[in-house]
This record gives structure tokens, sequence and C-alpha cells, in this order.
């Protein structure tokens, strides 16, 4: 290496654009999943917002996501 010459430390733009689309479907994929889930065993059950006996997995994949 040259002195004076740069070093690339900035990710390229259509790596950055590759990432933005998987964050994007990411999300959009997570909030299908648990829609539809949440259509099936409901969390909150009423309007006052009680609980709902759900399973560890459920309460943790609402967690994480």
């Amino acid at each position: 290496m040259r002195p004076g010459d740069r070093i690339a430390t900035e990710p390229s733009a259509a790596f950055l654009t590759r990432l933005g689309l998987a964050c994007i479907i990411t999300a959009v994929l997570s909030s299908l999943v648990l829609g539809i889930w949440d259509l099936v065993h409901p969390i909150f059950a009423s309007g006052r917002y009680t609980l709902t006996p759900a399973s560890a997995v459920q309460l943790w994949a609402y967690g994480v996501l």
C-alpha cells in the first residue's frame, strides 16, 4: 500500500440495498406469522387486556420478534 492510499471502510451501496431488503422482508414475514398465530391462539382474550394461558414457545416468539 502506498502512502496516501485510502482503505475502503464504507460498505458498498449494493450491500446496503440487500441488507435493507432483508430487514424489510424479515419484518413483514414475522408480522404475518405473529398475526396468524395471534388469530389462532390470542394472547389477550378480552377488551380488558387480560392474558390467556399461552405456551412458553409463543411467549418467547412474541418476546424475540
